[in-house]
């Protein structure tokens, strides 16, 4: 029997996950209550033109155009709603 830790485990569960995600071809980033990004598909990678190191961890505002940001947010607040 396999000696998987914890923290082994939800490092694999985490790691297909992104897998799955990333089959996806429609792009697709998720993020916190806070709004700050902590992931994305690689379809959204190839849409922004970013890397995941230059947007996770970071909110729509520090990643896009300020009046497309506030579109984006304004968005979110609209599904935070339902």
């Amino acid at each position: 029997m396999d000696n998987i830790t914890p923290h082994e485990s939800i490092k694999d569960t985490l790691s297909f996950e992104q897998a799955l995600i990333d089959l996806l071809p429609s792009p697709m980033f998720y993020q916190n209550a806070e709004g700050v990004s902590i992931g994305g598909n690689k379809a959204f990678q190839q849409y922004v033109g970013l890397p995941p190191e230059q947007f996770v961890g970071k909110t729509v505002y520090d990643i896009a155009p300020a009046d497309l940001a506030e579109q984006h947010a304004k968005a979110d607040r609209e599904l935070e709603r339902k």
